[in-house]
């Protein structure tokens, strides 16, 4: 994850690779709650795309036994929506019941991935 919070290179930028999330607290990554859950703390109160959330959730994929991320203090764009998460106003995306904050697998996602980078 801690890739995320550098921008690419010049020659990363060349190849086509890009960096859409947003500013990361330096806390992410650092408290797994679940052993297979990766928790990314947002820098500020933001409102993210889905596809900076499926970089976050197909990045934390990518560290060996991570399924999933749980992202704290998001907001998505209002006409962007997410199956299983629900936005509240004041407080941010929450999970289906309201009780907890949301958790993404790169899965969720595979409309963003190209073909040819699918697992």
């Amino acid at each position: 994850m801690r890739q995320l919070m550098v921008p690419p290179t010049s020659a990363e930028r060349r190849a086509g690779l890009a960096n859409v999330v947003p500013a990361l607290d330096p806390r992410t990554g650092m408290e797994e709650r679940p052993p297979d859950e990766l928790t990314v703390y947002v820098a500020r109160p933001s409102t993210w795309s889905r596809l900076a959330i499926a970089q976050v959730a197909c990045t934390a994929e990518a560290d060996p036994g991570v399924r999933r991320a749980m992202i704290v203090g998001l907001a998505i764009r209002d006409d962007e929506k997410i199956a299983g998460v629900r936005h509240v106003p004041e407080i941010g995306l929450l999970n289906a019941k309201g009780d907890s904050w949301p958790t993404f697998g790169c899965g969720q996602f595979r409309d963003l991935i190209a073909p040819s980078s699918r697992p």
